[in-house]
């Protein structure tokens, strides 16, 4: 049994109130369940998170509070895609956004660069990828599973002009 599951099922043996606890609370101080799911180009495929799922938004909530509590109003594009939702949009195999601890987040105010140099100031964040794109206007981050402190990789995606998304190392 991982501890993702060992987390799961000691929620289930507590009682029934705990686990309606993922489903009630919001996510994060700024951040609604709305706000966690969902597509705007495919809501025909968008479900709702698990128990596990929603323990991770938890998890990843902390850092986009972060974000909103420095540059204000940010909206989501993305945070959890279930696997169909995710293969229908071009998704990773392996992307984060399938588990609760992937999000893209767009900036009200600052760019996506102010954003991902903030977030590099950010060591008490568990980080895992950070990436800013230059030629859209959000910035994709990573949330480091459990109490890892993640693998901090900051990256910078560009359209090289031929309507792909190349990926640099990025420091600022």
């Amino acid at each position: 049994m991982t501890r993702d599951e060992a987390i799961v099922a000691s929620l289930a043996g507590v009682s029934g109130l705990a686990l309606a606890a993922l489903y009630v609370f919001p996510p994060a101080r700024w951040f609604g369940w709305d706000e966690t799911w969902g597509s705007t180009s495919r809501a025909d495929l968008a479900r709702p998170p698990g128990p596990m799922e929603r323990l991770r938004i938890r998890w990843a909530g902390r850092v986009a509070d972060a974000v909103r509590d420095e540059f204000g109003a940010t909206s989501v594009n993305s945070w959890y895609r279930n696997p169909e939702l995710n293969d229908a949009i071009g998704g990773s195999p392996t992307s984060f956004h399938m588990t609760g601890l992937g999000m893209d987040l767009q900036p009200a105010s600052g760019s996506s660069e102010d954003w991902a140099r903030y977030l590099h100031t950010r060591t008490d964040l568990p980080l895992d990828e950070v990436i800013w794109y230059g030629h859209k206007s959000h910035v994709h981050i990573s949330v480091a599973p459990g109490f890892a402190p993640g693998k901090r990789e900051f990256l910078y995606a560009y359209d090289p002009g031929d309507g792909s998304t190349k990926y640099s190392t990025w420091t600022p």
